[in-house]
């Protein structure tokens, strides 16, 4: 069994409104990330600050508890409200992520603490599995302000999860981070 906590917490400078809300592709953004993640999770939450408008949209939230602390902050609060010992957490800005990339990732054999998407090279800490056995690894950090979602992927036992080219379920842009209004406009046009 497995979570899935999606994380809409952040400020969206570069966009200039919530992007996890705006639409892509007909629907908000964050709806294409949960339509993929409900067939792999038995819970889904989106972790958020207070007063965000994601009720509407029929999902339940789960608010930060370490307030301004980025990613890092939002897979504390998300491991914190898990009942699962595992928890998918995944950015809201990446609508074009797949069902099938998220039961390959959730079913990749690993007894590591976290199990992180790596496509070209590339990790992606924002798509990957982690355990509760992170938790206390979280607290220390932010107790000494060391932020980074890098710096939890070296103190904890990390799993890569290449997705390749042979891969069937590969797309060069699967994770596709969508964060400024050109990304937006290219990426919808795709």
């Amino acid at each position: 069994m497995l979570t899935a906590a999606i994380l809409a917490g952040g400020k969206s400078s570069r966009m200039g409104a919530d992007k996890a809300l705006l639409p892509f592709r007909g629907k908000p953004m964050i709806s294409a990330v949960v339509d993929a993640a409900r067939p792999v999770a038995a819970e889904l939450f989106v972790v958020v600050d207070e007063g965000q408008p994601y009720h509407a949209l029929g999902l339940k939230t789960v608010a930060d508890v370490h307030k301004g602390r980025g990613p890092l902050g939002g897979l504390h609060a998300a491991l914190s409200a898990s009942r699962t010992e595992a928890t998918l957490l995944l950015a809201c800005d990446i609508p074009l992520v797949s069902t099938s990339l998220l039961r390959y990732l959730a079913a990749f054999p690993s007894d590591a603490s976290a199990r992180v998407v790596e496509i070209d090279g590339r990790i992606h800490p924002l798509c990957a599995v982690y355990d509760m056995r992170c938790l206390p690894v979280i607290e220390q950090l932010i107790a000494d302000d060391r932020l980074a979602m890098a710096a939890l992927l070296d103190a904890v036992r990390t799993q890569r999860v290449p997705i390749a080219p042979d891969l069937p379920l590969y797309r060069p842009n699967l994770l596709a981070n969508i964060n400024d209004p050109a990304t937006l406009r290219a990426e919808e046009a795709a």
